[in-house]
């Protein structure tokens, strides 16, 4: 019996973003994103080593840098609208215990000074 040795492990993503803006094609980005690891699978490379592979999908919206600096919003798709509002406060580093209840309180403001965007 011969022992397995680990050769690599790997993370594939899958699943997809919606982007509010065009990117360039080849062209590099700086890409933040909130993942869950859904699935480990070990896979033998048939020489007595393996590799483990973690299957991860986005759970949160993402944030892609562009080399102006500038930040592009990139939501999950398929999210519902209130849990992309969730992630969003998340994202801005807010409670969003805190947060929604004062949004719902100031809701005709917050109107007001939307539609003024």
């Amino acid at each position: 019996m011969t022992d397995e040795k680990l050769d690599e492990i790997i993370l594939k993503l899958s699943g997809s973003l919606s982007l509010l803006q065009k990117l360039k094609t080849d062209h590099d980005y700086d890409l933040s994103l909130v993942v869950n690891v859904y699935a480990i699978e070990k896979r033998s490379n048939q020489n007595g080593s393996y590799d483990l592979v973690f299957k991860a999908k986005p759970t949160g919206q993402g944030e892609i840098k562009t080399d102006k600096g500038e930040k592009i919003i990139a939501p999950v798709r398929g999210e519902s609208l209130s849990k992309k509002m969730r992630n969003a406060i998340f994202t801005c580093g807010e409670d969003y215990d805190i947060i929604m209840p004062k949004m719902i309180a100031n809701l005709d403001n917050l109107i007001e000074y939307l539609s003024k965007l």
